[in-house]
């Protein structure tokens, strides 16, 4: 995998293809990521075409899942999940809509917190996207994943006092400056 790392907090990885070589980078990022997690929470918005993402694509999480919305166009979907020991289930749904989604949001906290955090944020209607997710980004500590042009790099940003060498990443799955 091709990494960068961009300042202190923010890091890129590439080879993130569509294909099953893709979909096993993908989880080895996100297992990496779950590992100091608490909560993880997700904001989707602007699938790629129509697609049939209901609460039945996410069925098999729906007793860890928090928090279900689900826009009535389908334009966006957000939830919050508590990670657990098996987190299996939340990784299919994070491939799947990272693959499905152009603007998939996901928050990794390393603190557990009232989903009514997530809520007021996420329903106010007078914020943009972006301001959204820097809102969920300045909650508590985490790492925030998001697509930006590239479909196959993952952009991960971080929290000042987390760090990419030891929190996040294991394995073949390194951030390198």
């Amino acid at each position: 995998m091709d990494s960068s790392l961009y300042g202190n907090n923010r890091c890129s990885i590439a080879g993130i293809s569509p294909d099953y070589a893709g979909a096993i980078r993908l989880s080895r990022i996100v297992n990496c990521l779950l590992v100091n997690s608490k909560i993880v929470f997700a904001l989707v918005q602007r699938p790629h075409h129509d697609i049939a993402f209901t609460r039945d694509a996410i069925a098999n999480l729906s007793n860890k899942i928090d928090n279900l919305k689900l826009a009535d166009n389908a334009f966006s979907v957000s939830f919050s999940y508590s990670v657990h020991e098996d987190n299996d289930g939340f990784v299919n749904a994070f491939i799947q809509m990272w693959r499905e989604f152009e603007q998939p949001g996901f928050f990794f906290y390393s603190s557990d917190l009232e989903p009514d955090f997530f809520n007021i944020i996420v329903e106010d209607r007078k914020l943009s996207v972006g301001q959204k997710d820097r809102k969920l980004f300045d909650l508590a500590p985490c790492f925030m994943t998001f697509k930006s042009i590239e479909d196959d790099v993952i952009w991960i940003d971080k929290y000042d006092e987390l760090s990419f060498d030891s929190t996040l990443f294991c394995g073949d799955v390194k951030c390198n400056g």
